[in-house]
């Protein structure tokens, strides 16, 4: 009896990176104003944002249509203040150092917003990693899925 597996299928892959240290989502803020509230994006996250929009521009990518994956990979620097033994041993090792994956993955999944899909709602398989290494930097690979007709028999 022939076993079946469905395999997801990357039809367009894209990869581009930030340089500099992760930045995370910021929290909307508010203000009151004659009584009117207010609610904006802090500069720091908009200013983020439309870098990360503009670098996935310049690399060439273009908007995907259907499902998408993206994995976000956040290397932190080392701080200076490690030994040498120190910093040979943590490169590459996982780090724990804030900000937390989600809004690293949360600012950029915003970011890319009508720029490389119509909506983060597109997202259907997502991975993010915190590693150390010796320059900042976020590494960011998105692709359009499939899972039309894509089965394999295995053969008895």
């Amino acid at each position: 009896m022939a076993a079946l597996e469905i395999y997801l299928l990357e039809i367009i892959k894209m990869q581009f990176t930030i340089l500099g240290p992760p930045v995370g989502k910021g929290r909307p803020r508010a203000t009151i104003r004659n009584g009117k509230i207010n609610v904006y994006t802090p500069g720091k996250t908009r200013s983020y944002e439309e870098t990360v929009a503009l670098l996935y521009l310049a690399a060439g990518g273009a908007k995907l249509i259907g499902p998408v994956r993206i994995r976000i990979d956040a290397t932190f620097e080392m701080p200076m203040s490690w030994s040498m033994k120190k910093r040979k041993a943590t490169d590459g090792a996982w780090c724990e150092k804030k900000p937390d994956h989600d809004n690293i993955s949360k600012i950029i999944s915003d970011s890319l917003n009508g720029v490389a899909y119509h909506d983060d709602s597109s997202i259907a398989f997502a991975t993010a990693t915190k590693r150390w290494g010796q320059d900042s930097s976020v590494v960011v690979t998105i692709s359009e899925l499939s899972l039309d007709d894509i089965v394999r028999l295995i053969g008895n």
